[in-house]
């Protein structure tokens, strides 16, 4: 594999997506980029959405990987999203299910016959990357991970299980060490999803506190201070650059008020047919028309209340244990 032509690589740093000359993008990869990004030194194939917003990786190896959020921040040497091998069959190379393609034409292999198939727990899905996650250097993350909004993996871990939002973890096979705050906090910042935003709006939030940061966030949202942040995204596939608009709002929805929150709590929300009941109550509450684009906005926004619900639940639940 080469690099990408020097004119590919402009057209992307114009459109804020910084990947280094030293980069290699496999041919059969596809990464929807949410610029701005930066991509160092790094072997990237994978299918990718998103790739999101502000964040970089130094450099890296990465086999496979599902998306990964906004302000990441991954440094040297990660490797990500390898194969497994089985232990538990004749040999432990993959020759037995036939998915050694530098052996393909050779003479002894083309005889070979196998019935072997790789198992579930060999062929399993590529990393996912939650937002505001930071990964030290020479990290490994295998496949079937799930790193969680706002977690910290210590340097030189080997990350073979998911991991909580919020949590720092370290050590082979990566462990949880703590949290990065109390409990309560983790909930307001899994339900502000401040990594929605423009920056624009998050100007002179106090950072530096985590208490007044999030009651500032939480003011300005209740009071319809913050923009949405819906950049054009970015397609680069068999070496191809294709602009796309920007996400739908399922993908950055904004939180509920208390009052809607009050209301959702009444349904179910477990069908498509609760989903659609409860987002007509929504225009209603907001006194708004129930048309489809309505019932379509407010559906992404429950969506998004549902799944910061289970994550805030995922939390608890590790607590409890």
């Amino acid at each position: 594999m080469k690099p990408l032509p020097q004119s590919t690589l402009k057209e992307l740093h114009s459109l804020g997506v910084k990947l280094s000359a030293n980069s290699v993008v496999h041919p059969a990869s596809r990464i929807v980029f949410e610029a701005p990004v930066s991509i160092a030194s790094t072997d990237l194939r994978i299918s990718a959405n998103p790739w999101g917003a502000f964040s970089y990786i130094r450099d890296g190896r990465l086999a496979s990987l599902a998306s990964i959020g906004r302000y990441c921040s991954i440094g040297p040497g990660l490797t990500c999203g390898d194969s497994n091998h089985a232990t538990s069959h004749l040999s432990t190379h993959p020759f037995q299910y036939k998915t050694i393609g530098f052996a393909n034409g050779h003479a002894e292999y083309e005889a070979f016959e196998s019935t072997s198939t790789m198992g579930a727990d060999l062929n399993l899905p590529p990393p996912r990357i939650g937002h505001d996650v930071w990964i030290g250097a020479n990290v490994s993350i295998m496949r079937g991970v799930t790193i969680g909004d706002g977690a910290v993996v210590a340097a030189g871990a080997i990350v073979t299980k998911d991991v909580a939002p919020y949590a720092i973890v370290g050590g082979v096979p990566a462990k949880l060490i703590r949290y990065r705050f109390e409990e309560q906090v983790v909930k307001r910042l899994l339900a502000v999803r401040w990594w929605q935003y423009k920056l624009s709006s998050l100007s002179n939030v106090p950072f530096t506190n985590i208490e007044a940061a999030l009651d500032e966030i939480e003011n300005r949202a209740q009071s319809q201070q913050l923009a949405p942040f819906r950049p054009q995204r970015i397609l680069l596939e068999a070496g191809r650059i294709t602009i796309l608009p920007p996400a739908p709002i399922t993908e950055g929805a904004l939180p509920l008020t208390l009052l809607e929150i009050a209301t959702m709590s009444k349904f179910k929300l477990l069908s498509a047919q609760d989903l659609q009941s409860a987002a007509k109550e929504l225009c209603k509450i907001r006194g708004i028309e129930p048309n489809d684009t309505n019932i379509a906005e407010a559906s992404a926004q429950i969506q998004a209340f549902v799944e910061i619900q289970a994550a805030i639940n995922s939390i608890e639940s590790i607590n409890v244990a």
